[in-house]
């Protein structure tokens, strides 16, 4: 079973526990799955077949990084070459199904400024994300844009 196949499972597993009441249930769940070349919306269909099998309601919000959430961390260049002190701004390598470029240029520029890259670079994703320009990242990544307009009307909505 592959990434997707494994959230998936795992995703429906919560479902089940909190139908059976052996987790509560949350305001909304994000769930997130690398595209990994399959077509647009897949990753959500495969999420609300998972929430009609285990009959679940409530509000789901999927994010669906295209093709890798590699390339989510790439999307706002500024922020990287802030962040891991690289003399050059790094480009985007923009979407696509180019399985290993964008694991491979998250790698590369982690490894180009002499920070330890054991995880490939991912590592430092949370970092990234926390100082990221969510406008700057979204006009590069277009699935960012989905994801973070779905979000804040979830939270409008909620105000």
């Amino acid at each position: 079973m592959g990434g997707a196949g494994r959230t998936i499972a795992g995703f429906r597993q919560l479902l089940a526990d909190i139908r059976l009441g052996v987790s509560e249930r949350p305001d909304v769940i994000v769930v997130e799955i690398d595209v990994d070349c399959s077509r647009h919306g897949e990753r959500s269909r495969q999420v609300e077949r998972a929430c009609t099998l285990e009959r679940y309601e409530s509000r789901v919000i999927v994010a669906e990084p295209d093709p890798h959430i590699e390339s989510w961390y790439l999307a706002d260049p500024v922020c990287v070459q802030q962040l891991l002190h690289i003399p050059a701004r790094p480009s985007h390598p923009g979407a696509g199904c180019r399985k290993q470029e964008h694991k491979d240029r998250l790698r590369s520029i982690a490894r180009s400024s002499g920070a330890p890259t054991p995880l490939g670079g991912v590592e430092y994703g949370p970092e990234i994300v926390a100082g990221m320009s969510l406008y700057r990242a979204g006009r590069n990544a277009p699935s960012l844009r989905r994801f973070t307009a779905e979000a804040r009307a979830w939270l409008r909505a909620v105000r």
